[in-house]
């Protein structure tokens, strides 16, 4: 297991009920199909109890795009972003990639990078869940090349990725 410290300390998160997270499922066309209903429900029924006793607030995103993405969390706070879909490392880049849907619902890599972007700049978040394969995976070269890592870098605090 690696582990990659964060370039500053976050202060905790001082925060009144619910804690609010952020689910986006994607599953363009032309990539291998998802259970997306039983990933849902796995992470629906964990979070059951705490949901019913509204200490946590679950939205997932009824688009899969990166615009879709970009006004939901504009639309935060949020404390925790779940990922669920396909991932990868993109050995020409040398970084890691999410496979998001585009306009027509096709295919549409997104760089850790852009996302760190996105999700580094929103303050209340303090988790990046990637349920993907590769969101750990680094390059050849620079092991912390991987989207979680380059999320933490870009001032994520925590990422929970798989190699």
């Amino acid at each position: 297991m690696r582990y990659i410290e964060s370039r500053q300390s976050m202060p905790p998160l001082s925060l009144r009920p619910p804690l609010r997270i952020l689910g986006l499922v994607a599953s363009p066309e032309g990539m291998p199909s998802l259970d997306v209903p039983t990933e849902q429900r796995r992470v629906e029924e964990a979070l059951k109890e705490l949901r019913a006793g509204r200490l946590v607030e679950l939205v997932w995103l009824s688009g899969q795009t990166w615009t879709d993405l970009q006004n939901a969390i504009w639309q935060g706070p949020w404390h925790i972003f779940h990922f669920i879909g396909h991932g990868g490392f993109d050995a020409d880049r040398d970084e890691g990639v999410l496979a998001l849907a585009d306009e027509a619902g096709g295919k549409r890599l997104l760089t850790a990078t852009e996302l760190g972007r996105l999700l580094g700049d929103h303050d209340p978040l303090r988790l990046a869940v990637l349920n993907a394969c590769e969101g750990a995976r680094g390059g050849r070269l620079d092991i912390f090349s991987s989207s979680a890592a380059t999320l933490v870098r870009r001032g994520v605090p925590a990422v929970v990725a798989m190699q």
